[in-house]
């Protein structure tokens, strides 16, 4: 009895990993607010050069580049331009969490101060978005093929034993009929669940790298 309610506990696991339930306990309770993917970025940036380029000043291009991204975000770029203010000193605030900001709002700084054009500047944040996106892009099929391995591995312990079971090797028997069986089998699915949450781990810092 022990080992199979063991074995149904590192098959729920398997089948629904902590993600999941994370995902699941932060939907219910505590809801993480989204956050602008380096497609919006980019799409921000297009946007805002091309109102330039249509004859735009930087104050009504911002304004109308904004238009492509949920209201809730860049919230004190928002209030600048409401207010009338310099938008740089919005874009400051939000480049805490969008490094790109910063780069806009020293661009059109230098723009404002020099009488440069934002074309170039714009042009070189545009290739960074995209050599971001494509970064990413690779990073994600390369680590597809390495959690089916992760899921793969975790459960040939199972497989293990489904096939002693068919072969009436009675696995299941000696498992939960012994002392050492038990501690085997407990001491193996400590092993299975640390394992599989230890790589689980890794491959988040992984993508959190390159975030």
């Amino acid at each position: 009895m022990l080992a199979i309610s063991i074995l149904v506990a590192v098959a729920v696991y398997l089948a629904f990993p902590l993600r999941k339930f994370s995902v699941m306990r932060t939907n219910g309770f505590a809801p993480r607010r989204k956050r602008l993917t380096d497609k919006q970025q980019l799409d921000l940036i297009m946007a805002f050069r091309i109102e330039l380029e249509s004859g735009a000043t930087p104050h009504v291009a911002l304004s109308q580049a904004l238009n492509c991204i949920p209201e809730n975000e860049l919230r004190h770029t928002r209030e600048s331009l409401r207010d009338e203010l310099n938008p740089v000193i919005g874009l400051r605030h939000d480049a805490a969490q969008y490094p790109i900001l910063g780069h806009l709002s020293v661009a059109m700084t230098i723009s404002r101060t020099q009488g440069s054009q934002l074309s170039s500047s714009l042009d070189v944040m545009t290739k960074s978005i995209q050599e971001s996106i494509a970064m990413h892009q690779s990073l994600r099929s390369e680590l597809a093929s390495v959690r089916a391995t992760i899921y793969v591995l975790a459960a040939l312990p199972v497989m293990g034993l489904m096939f002693g079971t068919v072969l009436n090797a009675q696995p299941l028997a000696w498992l939960s009929g012994t002392g050492f069986g038990r501690l085997c089998l407990v001491l193996a699915t400590i092993f299975e669940l640390t394992g599989f949450w230890w790589t689980h781990v890794l491959v988040k810092r992984a993508l959190a790298t390159q975030s």
